[in-house]
């Protein structure tokens, strides 16, 4: 677990040097730190966070009543407009600066909101560029170590690459295989 809380560590200090982070999740407060003090004592993710200046925002407190859940589609919908909605306050921080809005997550309600809420602040801003990597639903602890290894080698080409990006991966393999055709054109 300490090898994988040093992935952790690195993986946001890569990413927090590539621009603005936050971490987007539809658990209620505190879960995050919560868990993270649970699964990875030696992390200390609370003062991680402080330190690099990563805020976490909380999908619920950002969904609206009205959303309709009646349908299992809907409480779908419902994730997506309140992770768009997190997503779009962050990005309310560049103003209406372009946007390199890169979303990794383990769902398509990630990838979903991150689109949306690119293609909302885009309407607002010169230009906007959407990048999403959607890793294992429910990966074990050896592939999610392996997922971060991909994302921390390839993150800052990610980062500067000038088209959109839309990876979907179903094992450790693809995601490696395709990061590394999407950056290689």
């Amino acid at each position: 677990m300490e090898r994988h809380a040093d992935r952790v560590r690195s993986v946001l200090r890569t990413a927090r040097a590539q621009g603005n982070v936050a971490i987007v999740t539809m658990a209620e407060r505190p879960w995050v730190p919560e868990s993270a003090s649970q699964y990875l004592p030696g992390l200390d993710l609370e003062v991680l966070l402080s330190e690099l200046e990563i805020p976490i925002l909380y999908g619920p407190e950002f969904m609206n009543s009205s959303d309709d859940t009646s349908s299992p589609e809907g409480e779908g919908d419902k994730y997506v407009a309140s992770k768009c909605a997190a997503m779009l306050d962050f990005l309310k921080q560049g103003a209406d600066s372009p946007c390199n809005l890169i979303s990794i997550g383990d769902s398509t309600i990630e990838k979903h909101a991150a689109k949306q809420a690119s293609r909302t602040h885009g309407a607002r801003s010169s230009q906007s560029l959407c990048k999403t990597v959607k890793l294992l639903t429910d990966p074990s602890l050896k592939e999610l170590s392996c997922e971060l290894e991909i994302v921390q080698m390839w993150l800052e080409r990610l980062a500067k690459h000038l088209q959109p990006v839309d990876v979907d991966a179903e094992s450790v393999e693809e995601l490696q295989s395709a990061v590394q055709k999407l950056l290689a054109a």
